[in-house]
């Protein structure tokens, strides 16, 4: 459970963005779901975004 919440900290743009990640830390960061969740759940909460806005997330 450590190893993978360590991962989902530093990958899923929880402290960094995942745009500014380089190297395989960027490619880590975008196959991980833990930040496709972030991206929905930031959109839905903070923005009230739809389906139609977040579909690329799901």
């Amino acid at each position: 459970m450590i190893c993978t919440m360590i991962q989902a900290i530093q990958f899923a743009g929880m402290l960094n963005p995942v745009s500014s990640l380089e190297g395989i830390g960027f490619f880590i960061g975008r196959v991980y779901p833990a930040l496709h969740f972030l991206t929905i759940s930031r959109g839905v909460f903070n923005k009230a975004l739809g389906f139609a806005s977040l579909y690329t997330s799901f």
